[in-house]
């Protein structure tokens, strides 16, 4: 695999190569997956849990759900769907949990400790200047970047700050 070094410098034990294995077909007795994709991925990661194992998932249908049927509607169905994963959890024995998002200075902090004392790990692909904002779309758009895509803005830009594009 092309990242295979990669990972294992962030400390995985196993790497699996998407393009060549399933794995939901290599991976065993979790006790828990955190999802960050959603779908058939997700369905997929209730068969590496143990008994009793947790799916952690960050994605939810909400704005599928809202632009199909509008906020109100689109609201409920989303809830109901969240209700089903649960209840899909309760049926292998195992439990589900959505993780919503809400960003704070708090959280951000934390999360900045975590990175200065090296507990998690910030892979930096490449740093584009604000005024090549359209070749570093074009990068994310690819799928080929190793890691973050960051877009430098300075003073001499108009910012005064540097700013991190999700990739």
């Amino acid at each position: 695999a092309r990242n295979e070094a990669l990972v294992r410098s962030l400390g995985a034990d196993e790497v699996i190569d998407y393009r060549n294995q399933a794995f939901d077909e290599v991976l065993r007795d979790y006790d828990m997956v955190l999802d960050t994709l959603g779908g058939q991925q997700r369905e997929r990661a209730w068969k590496v849990l143990r008994r009793g194992g947790r799916l952690v998932t960050v994605v939810s249908n909400m704005p599928e759900a809202v632009q199909r049927w509008g906020v109100n509607l689109g609201a409920v169905m989303a809830s109901l769907g969240m209700v089903g994963f649960k209840l899909a959890g309760i049926r292998r024995g195992k439990r589900g949990y959505f993780v919503l998002k809400k960003c704070s200075g708090l959280q951000l902090d934390e999360i900045a400790k975590w990175v200065e004392q090296g507990a998690v790990k910030v892979v930096i692909d490449k740093v584009y200047p604000l005024a090549e904002i359209a070749a570093a779309h074009r990068h994310s758009e690819s799928k080929r970047a190793r890691g973050k895509i960051v877009i430098a803005v300075t003073a001499d830009s108009g910012g005064e700050v540097n700013a991190v594009s999700g990739q």
